[in-house]
């Protein structure tokens, strides 16, 4: 899938490169309380997960960025 891009998103499949960002919200207490997963505690973890979803469901998890935060 080519990234999508608008004046403020950039949307792209979500891939093993993700997994330190993605930390970010899947080892935040105050995120997972609402969501039915428990808390990751490694970017090794989040790593794992995002492999698998790759494996199971291609091309259906999209990752969205502020354009600002990209470098």
């Amino acid at each position: 899938m080519e990234r999508i891009i608008t004046e403020r998103l950039i949307l792209s499949e979500l891939s093993e490169q993700d997994a330190t960002d993605v930390f970010k919200w899947l080892g935040d207490d105050r995120v997972s309380k609402y969501m039915v997963y428990d808390t990751y505690e490694s970017v090794e973890q989040v790593k794992e997960w995002i492999l698998s979803v790759i494996c199971l469901l291609t091309n259906m998890h999209l990752v969205s960025q502020l354009k600002t935060t990209v470098t």
